[in-house]
């Protein structure tokens, strides 16, 4: 499962990992909300692998400031990729994990605040990715779902700071930001005040490898992929 596409600019790095990985093939294409900077390369994807289906948690017309919805959809309408569109409280299975979709939908105008949380359970191991979600949508979702988690992708790359009951009904022993260090000083600093040892995703591969018991987190260089 890849868990949103990037930008289209990224597309070097996103198939230097594909690459190094052996994928050539994505199972399920799983789109937490439509902006560029999340389903951008889904076109370039498409010429370099194949999916076996896309989800989405809004309608294929979808309009808005920075959103590629109907972009998407074209090309995978064109690919013939199927898209199964999924909403709050839906769950899927991959392989032997669960997978569980939180997402608050109130017709609210930003993007972000609907965007769909992922919970990845697998044996004991949980991971949440947060997707764009912040403020006090988090609040809501963290009162409505059970959101304990292992590991624990920082909300909007980390450039917003976190409700406090959020982060303490996740307890996580582990969190990462998809921002670089300036820019989610937010971030940063809410983790620190609540003692989470964090990484960044923009310094190097961080790798995740579970056995449904026990997590090993490893740092590896960006120059295994050659690029």
């Amino acid at each position: 499962m890849m868990v949103d596409m990037g930008k289209s600019t990224d597309m070097p790095v996103i198939q230097a990992m594909l690459d190094w990985l052996g994928i050539s093939h994505i199972d399920i294409a799983f789109n937490s909300h439509p902006h560029s900077d999340h389903i951008g390369s889904t076109h370039s994807l498409l010429q370099s692998c194949t999916f076996g289906m896309f989800m989405t948690a809004y309608p294929e017309d979808y309009k808005g400031d920075g959103v590629y919805q109907i972009g998407a959809m074209n090309a995978l309408r064109e690919a013939h990729v199927p898209i199964q569109h999924v909403d709050n409280g839906d769950a899927f299975s991959l392989g032997p994990a669960n997978c569980t979709v939180m997402r608050r939908d109130i017709s609210n105008p930003n993007v972000n605040q609907t965007s769909a949380m992922l919970m990845v359970q697998y044996g004991e191991c949980r991971l949440l990715l947060t997707a764009d979600v912040f403020g006090i949508a988090l609040q809501h979702l963290a009162e409505e779902y059970d959101v304990k988690a292992d590991i624990m992708k920082y909300p909007h790359h980390g450039i917003d700071t976190i409700p406090p009951v959020f982060i303490q009904e996740v307890a996580p022993e582990f969190a990462f930001l998809t921002h670089a260090t300036r820019g989610s000083e937010k971030g940063q600093q809410s983790l620190y005040w609540f003692g989470v040892p964090y990484d960044f995703a923009t310094e190097g591969i961080l790798h995740f490898t579970s056995n449904g018991e026990y997590w090993l987190i490893e740092r590896l260089p960006y120059s295994l992929l050659n690029i």
